[in-house]
């Protein structure tokens, strides 16, 4: 079956949004995520106590 013109490029562009959002928003803001918790995890224990 032929897929018309305007539902090809239709498709195409909610893809494109898609792929937009997960590399600009998603993917940076879960790798600051990841980030923070790992260097919390690691950091935070070995600074000396403040007393």
């Amino acid at each position: 079956m032929r897929t018309k013109r305007y539902v090809k490029f239709k498709k195409y562009r909610q893809k494109r949004r898609r792929r937009i959002f997960v590399f600009f928003v998603l993917l940076p803001s879960s790798l600051l995520l990841i980030g923070y918790l790992l260097t919390s995890l690691s950091v935070l224990p070995a600074l000396p106590a403040g007393r």
